[in-house]
């Protein structure tokens, strides 16, 4: 066993010869050479694009938006809190799903939010179904 862990342990450790290795002005000018007038086959920039859906900032297959709309039902919200804010002055009535998105529109901290002391605002804590 203590082989097989040292095993491990030792394919975990990955390549620190470069940690903290800054190129010089003119290796970085080099590399960027080496790489123009490179081209990929047509398979190839598919495969790379492929590869790359679902990472950040890259956009999502039509299959992985749905996925994530499904996912993100409310569900996963059954015990959470909303919030109900009305303007004393107009009467509008904002519904919020969260402390935070309340905080952030009224301008003003979560804990104010809670014991309804947000000035020019009736607040309304509820939980789903309830309002």
């Amino acid at each position: 066993m203590k082989i097989h862990l040292t095993k491990i342990h030792e394919n975990m450790k990955g390549n620190k010869y470069t940690l903290g290795y800054i190129p010089s002005k003119e290796t970085k000018e080099k590399m960027s050479k080496s790489g123009l007038g490179k081209t990929f086959t047509e398979d190839h920039r598919k495969n790379i694009s492929k590869s790359l859906i679902g990472h950040k900032g890259h956009k999502h297959s039509p299959e992985t938006i749905e996925r994530i709309k499904k996912n993100n039902t409310d569900k996963h919200r059954k015990n959470s809190m909303f919030v109900l804010a009305k303007n004393i002055e107009s009467g509008e009535e904002i519904h919020f799903n969260n402390y935070s998105q309340a905080s952030r529109y009224l301008n003003c901290t979560r804990q104010r939010i809670k014991p309804n002391n947000v000035p020019g605002w009736d607040i309304k804590i509820y939980k789903k179904g309830q309002c």
